[in-house]
């Protein structure tokens, strides 16, 4: 199983503190057992290191050789976990960053969602609300206009019929007048037969 870029940064700096002097990248290479496919490989894989971790060795620089060396930083760096440490905490601040890039994205269609909500709603407001409320507020001031002249107005163009609304009761009152007369001329023709029976 082939090393991690960030195992090998550590091996080289390792190799830096055991040994005085300056170590060629062929040099490297090569006590390292090839520890890329190629040497190429390695070149790029020094570059990054250089990029990433530079004050942490010396390095120069002769025709087109590459140098590296020991610094008074490279002991206190492999103390605290090195390019690993470093390389896992890159990690998961790149896993972070994008943990808070889904989580604006998240935000994002949330507020476009509620937006959407919120115009849907203007536009029921416009649409239906103004109708009926104006509606409902000319029925509520017909009503109290109504009540009003119900009870301080005095009916005019009032009629018989509006006065008593139900006709047959004259009638029926006509008519029980006539029974009762009728129930009178009885009663006296049998008090009368009967005081001519008696004599």
């Amino acid at each position: 199983m082939e090393k991690s870029n960030a195992e090998i940064e550590d091996d080289i700096l390792k190799l830096l503190l055991k040994f005085e002097g300056s170590w060629t990248t062929k040099m490297l290479y090569s006590k390292l057992n090839e520890p890329k496919k190629t040497y190429s490989h390695f070149l790029e894989l020094i570059k990054e290191m250089i990029a990433d971790g530079g004050k942490y060795f010396n390095f120069f620089v002769e025709g087109s050789t590459t140098y590296l060396e020991k610094n008074e930083f490279t002991q206190e760096f492999l103390d605290e976990g090195g390019f690993n440490k470093a390389s896992k905490i890159a990690a998961a601040n790149a896993a972070a960053t994008v943990l808070e890039l889904q989580d604006e994205k998240l935000a994002k269609k949330v507020t476009r969602d509620k937006d959407r909500e919120h115009l849907t709603l203007l536009r029921w407001q416009k649409i239906i609300f103004w109708p009926v409320f104006i509606f409902g507020l000319i029925g509520g001031l017909y009503s109290s206009v109504k009540i009003y002249q119900h009870i301080f107005l005095p009916p005019d163009n009032t009629t018989v019929q509006q006065l008593d609304p139900d006709p047959g009761i004259d009638s029926i009152e006509i008519r029980l007048q006539q029974l009762e007369k009728g129930l009178k001329q009885l009663d006296k023709s049998k008090v009368i037969d009967s005081t001519q029976t008696k004599e």
